[in-house]
């Protein structure tokens, strides 16, 4: 309500807000940005039992609570499957709501569905099913739509969480998304599929905590999510790789800026890659990196 500022700065804090650490907080919204049959879905159901569970979903710990899982479009047999391959518990307390989204009145009815439950993680699979929006592009009728979303979430304290399909023209971060702008401004956290060939990896946006940098995301064979190395990683790992057959091919002394020619990338970057590959042995460096005795490089 209305309050002075003075008030509002001594207005208790919870302890922790953090329903997945650092990434999801309770009374908070996110969305979960793919392709169809990228994997979204997958990824919900791992976050539903590792909640249920009070264990880690990508590597950070979840504080335990009642999971809701509503599943609006698709077969609900490939849902029953992935639950089974999981391992999933049928003690746990993860709640599936699988039908139409309700034709009226859609926020009321999640409403009860959360008093019913008690749940503390609501999934909604997917958002374009459930809020019925005749234009997703209109931002106006969007912010009308998705504004019950936020005061649902903030009154229950519930982490609710949509999964919507990318806009086919891509993007970055809230760019993404299909429809209106509005729809990710509405969220707290997005979290954003890219797919690159048989590479599948995940970054975050976030209002709360730090970003995650985009990592590769591994399936296993009983349906679960695990991180991977970093793009940045990756990338580094194969300027490397690159950097060590030039050297190999040279079958002699190479100076940075040569091996930045032959590799097609920054002289900074390559520096860097011949510091760490130097560091760890597997090139040997000579000279003193000045005017007239600049540092060459070979493989060793």
């Amino acid at each position: 309500g209305l309050q002075t500022v003075g008030e509002f700065m001594l207005r208790q804090r919870p302890e922790t807000n953090d329903l997945v650490e650092g990434m999801l907080q309770y009374g908070g919204t996110s969305l979960m940005i793919a392709a169809p049959k990228d994997g979204k879905s997958t990824l919900a159901r791992n976050a539903c039992v590792r909640i249920a569970e009070g264990g880690f979903f990508l590597g950070r710990e979840c504080l335990r609570g009642p999971a809701l899982y509503c599943l609006f479009e698709g077969r609900w047999e490939g849902a029953q499957q992935h639950f089974q391959d999981m391992g999933t518990d049928p003690a746990l307390p993860v709640h599936v709501f699988y039908g139409p989204a309700p034709a009226s009145e859609p926020w009321e009815w999640l409403a009860a569905a959360i008093g019913a439950t008690g749940a503390r993680f609501v999934v909604l699979d997917t958002l374009a099913r459930f809020l019925k929006v005749e234009d997703l592009n209109s931002y106006a009728e969007v912010t009308r739509a998705t504004e019950p979303w936020i005061m649902l979430a903030s009154k229950t304290g519930a982490h609710i969480m949509a999964l919507h399909h990318r806009r086919k023209s891509g993007g970055s971060g809230g760019e993404e998304a299909s429809g209106s702008a509005a729809i990710f401004a509405s969220v707290d956290t997005g979290l954003f599929f890219k797919v690159d060939g048989d590479r599948r990896s995940l970054y975050t946006r976030q209002r709360e905590g730090d970003d995650m940098e985009e990592t590769a995301l591994n399936l296993d064979r009983d349906g679960w999510n695990h991180l991977g190395s970093t793009a940045r990683a990756d990338r580094a790992a194969e300027l490397e790789d690159r950097i060590a057959d030039v050297l190999a091919e040279a079958k002699g002394q190479l100076r940075d800026t040569e091996i930045a020619s032959k590799v097609k990338r920054q002289q900074k970057s390559v520096a860097a890659a011949l510091n760490r590959m130097v560091e760890r042995g597997v090139v040997l460096r000579a000279g003193a990196g000045v005017r007239g005795d600049p540092f060459i490089y070979r493989a060793r």
